[in-house]
């Protein structure tokens, strides 16, 4: 491990050795420092944890932990050798970047993020940094997502046509999220005296959603979900992908069935799920905006974690930005 290095990859996952911290561990560990709730990044058994304020509520509901502190968004507090701030990173309520600083260096990783706005959570903000370490889960040339409105637009036309047909409109669409940002999209765009009929939620969307209240985002009125009702014609469904093609559904038929995610964008996957439509909506950066993220933050070196991360960093690389690879390092 060199001396300037804020972060180094373990068995465990990414690894602050001047804090003795993990970031988004994959592994238990004793000290974690969470970007947000989504499962991926936030993980049971970890003895102490640190994320933004806004994110305690979603991680104290999804997660099992030995104790919790929370930190505001741009302000630092020093752990070990390094002051660490958090910023935010859109993608979900609560969604942190994590700056490291250490002998006058700085290392940000984004977590998830985007930097379109959506204000059913925090809006992104940029951070100049010497090593920036980044997602890029759809760093791919074919993801390229369209204004949010026009998708809502979509969304809300099959609704009224549900009415005329008397059907209900389920969407498959994250309870941490993406539902969120769906209900909250459409009375922003719409208003609740447009509406072709009422709004059901899954219960796990439902407790999500009380939490994202707690901070002030607004969505229209609904109820629960309830798996062994059978639900009256033209009403709006939003469930969990879990559920796709379980028995529950049945008590949503006639119906028309929608799955509400950025993969939507790939043909092969519309393909895979079959009977049921395509909205292409990701609460992740596409393309553009990966590449935009490196101008904004100006790096001297760009090290990229999960998705399609060779295509991109060849890209960048080709327009004279550095690229690398975290360093491993031992548990010891």
């Amino acid at each position: 491990m060199k001396n300037d290095e804020l972060i180094v990859f373990r068995r465990e996952g990414m690894y602050c050795p001047l804090g003795r911290f993990y970031i988004d561990p994959i592994l238990p560990v004793e000290n974690a420092v969470i970007s947000h709730g989504h499962a991926d990044h936030s993980r049971n058994g970890h003895k102490k944890i640190l994320c933004s304020n806004r994110s305690e509520k979603i991680i104290r509901h999804r997660v099992k932990f030995e104790s919790i502190q929370s930190l505001n968004f741009r302000k630092s507090i020093r752990i070990g050798d390094i002051k660490l701030t958090l910023y935010p990173a859109s993608h979900v309520l609560g969604a942190a970047q994590i700056l490291l600083e250490a002998k006058g260096r700085r290392w940000l990783y984004t977590g998830d993020f985007r930097l379109a706005e959506d204000s059913s959570c925090d809006a992104f903000e940029p951070i100049k940094t010497d090593v920036l370490v980044m997602e890029s889960t759809f760093g791919l040339p074919i993801f390229r997502w369209r204004n949010e409105l026009k998708v809502f637009k979509e969304i809300f036309q099959l609704w009224e046509n549900c009415k005329q047909t008397k059907m209900n409109l389920v969407l498959y669409c994250y309870s941490l999220g993406k539902s969120q940002r769906i209900l909250h999209g459409i009375k922003r765009y719409f208003g609740t005296s447009t509406f072709p009929g009422s709004i059901k939620v899954h219960p796990s969307i439902s407790a999500i959603n009380n939490i994202y209240k707690h901070h002030g985002i607004d969505f229209p009125d609904h109820s629960t979900f309830s798996p062994h009702k059978e639900v009256k014609d033209s009403t709006l469904i939003l469930l969990p992908p879990s559920v796709k093609a379980t028995k529950i559904i049945g008590n949503c038929k006639p119906c028309i069935e929608a799955v509400v995610s950025g993969w939507m964008a790939v043909r092969g996957n519309r393909r895979r799920e079959t009977g049921c439509k395509g909205f292409v909506l990701s609460d992740h950066a596409d393309w553009n905006e990966l590449n935009r993220l490196v101008e904004l933050t100006e790096p001297e070196n760009v090290i990229t974690v999960h998705g399609k991360s060779n295509v991109f960093r060849k890209y960048i690389e080709e327009r004279g930005v550095g690229t690398s690879d975290l360093t491993l390092a031992n548990s010891n």
